[in-house]
């Protein structure tokens, strides 16, 4: 039996990222997500971030609530998803989609996430949103580009793989 001091409990309470219902939400919403379920997609999303206010929560949940909106063409509603995103949020796991809901937001410019992609989950989440980002911005062939070279990387587990596989099936094939 392990049993830890009020210290480590508190440290854990203090470094976690997400709740169990959170992360519950938030893979339901991926799974409509995937398949182009929008309006489920974003009940879910909107009860992952209604799960918690943890600063990985919102930004993981602010970063596809923002993303389904922009496909359902709803550009004004997805701006408003933006409002709990500031520049600085004690992210601790979720860098990358901290980093793009500023991009969204307008706070981080484009060029400033190229970068040397290393086919890591966090690399694939930059990719995929600025693959997105082309694809509602009506740039549809630089996104095709973008998630066409995610798929020939070699992480075939991140969302990032997954999510570009599905959208060049449905969008490109």
């Amino acid at each position: 039996l392990h049993v830890r001091s009020r210290r480590q409990r508190q440290m854990c309470i203090r470094d976690r990222v997400s709740t169990l219902h959170g992360n519950i939400w938030y893979h339901l919403g991926l799974a409509y997500y995937l398949k182009h379920d929008y309006k489920k997609a974003y009940d879910a999303y909107l009860k992952c971030r209604a799960s918690g206010e943890l600063p990985d929560n919102i930004v993981s949940s602010t970063h596809w609530l923002y993303m389904i909106q922009r496909r359902l063409g709803n550009t004004e509603l997805a701006t408003k998803m933006l409002d709990p995103i500031t520049g600085e949020m004690d992210v601790i796991e979720n860098q990358s989609y901290h980093d793009l809901c500023k991009l969204y937001k307008g706070i981080t410019p484009t060029n400033s996430l190229l970068q040397n992609y290393t086919g890591s989950p966090s690399s694939d989440a930059i990719r995929y949103g600025l693959a997105n980002w082309h694809f509602y911005n009506n740039e549809k062939e630089k996104a095709k580009e973008i998630m066409q070279d995610l798929v020939e990387s070699s992480s075939w587990s991140s969302f990032g793989y997954i999510a570009a596989e599905s959208d060049l099936l449905k969008y490109f094939d």
